[in-house]
């Protein structure tokens, strides 16, 4: 399972990505968080977990499609795929798109609350 008590610093408040902030700010938290797992809302209300090694650049390539971040943690590749396969049940589409279900909401708390963000 993934450890978001890794570093307390690891999550984004939730609002929407373009008001993140400057691309410089988004930049800086790739650069301090490295390889992470991420947790964005998309426009079409399905949650998308993936692993970048560079968020920044993710935001960059999928543009306007996503909403909101969720939450963002360090982890590996071995942990995307440990999520894969967890909310496998839960799959919308493609590979990483899934039903904003109980349970995915409910690990994606975890995360949040354990930094003491508010739930989503």
């Amino acid at each position: 399972m993934v450890n978001p008590r890794r570093t307390p610093q690891a999550i984004a408040r939730p609002r929407k990505i373009d008001a993140v902030g400057p691309k410089e700010t988004l930049a800086r938290l790739s650069r301090e968080l490295g390889p992470t797992l991420y947790f964005i809302r998309t426009k079409d209300d399905l949650i998308k977990i993936g692993y970048t090694g560079d968020i920044a650049t993710r935001k960059r390539f999928y543009g306007s499609g996503w909403q909101h971040i969720l939450a963002l943690v360090p982890g590996t590749i071995g942990d995307e795929a440990e999520l894969h396969k967890r909310f496998a049940p839960h799959l919308a589409r493609g590979q990483e798109y899934y039903h904003a279900v109980p349970e995915l909401i409910s690990y994606i708390n975890e995360i949040r609350m354990t930094l003491n963000v508010s739930a989503i």
